[in-house]
């Protein structure tokens, strides 16, 4: 019910799962965009599986995503949403970006 919501509330808005992780005293923030959650995709040798399991946490939208983004210490971030969110807030550098057939990929630590 509460995606429901989310997607009636935040309509027009790109929206992204996010899901928070604690290891070793770090928080990992792990955010995907909406349409990728689920899905695999691979490169010759390279796969990206965004599972469910790590990246299914809250629906969120930019604002909390950004949010997130900035208090976490390490972060799994996957799409074209979610990346260019963390570049236009200068979180990570664009060279810093694996694309996995066409997708983007960026861990930061």
């Amino acid at each position: 019910m509460h995606s429901l919501w989310c997607k009636t509330f935040y309509k027009g808005q790109n929206m992204m799962y996010a899901k928070k992780h604690e290891a070793n005293g770090r928080n990992i923030v792990a955010i995907c965009d909406e349409n990728i959650l689920g899905k695999k995709f691979e490169d010759g040798d390279v796969c990206l599986e965004v599972k469910r399991d790590f990246y299914n946490g809250n629906l969120i939208n930019a604002d909390e995503a950004l949010k997130l983004m900035e208090d976490g210490d390490i972060l799994n971030l996957c799409g074209e949403e979610c990346i260019n969110l963390a570049i236009k807030n200068s979180i990570i550098n664009k060279n810093n970006i694996l694309r996995i057939n066409g997708v983007p990929h960026a861990q930061c630590f």
